[in-house]
């Protein structure tokens, strides 16, 4: 398995990339599927849980980042983050049924 330095480097990734081998992140933020959006504001406060926009696989909504843009906008301005937040939908993380965590039963 290659080191996650390597696999950014080979991107061409110029941004922090997390490689959850052990799975504890999605644990601690409750994740169910990908891409699960978070974002925090200065004071490391999980502000914005949610889906990255509307466009889906199956409908013809363009991609565009709205819901996350309009959460990281109102970070940077100083204003409250919507409260409407939707739930990711997305590829299902697969988990050992043993170790599934308590919030996916």
């Amino acid at each position: 398995m290659e080191h996650i330095e390597d696999l950014t480097k080979a991107h061409g990734y110029s941004f922090p990339y997390l490689f959850d081998r052990d799975n504890r992140v999605v644990r601690a933020y409750r994740v169910a599927c990908t891409p699960s959006c978070y974002v925090f504001d200065v004071d490391l406060n999980l502000v914005y849980r949610g889906q990255f926009d509307n466009s889906r696989p199956d409908n013809a909504i363009p991609t565009t980042g709205k819901d996350v843009t309009d959460a990281l906008g109102a970070v940077l301005e100083g204003r409250p983050v919507p409260q409407d937040q939707k739930t990711a939908v997305g590829c299902y993380i697969p988990f050992d049924p043993e170790n599934k965590p308590d919030y996916m039963r």
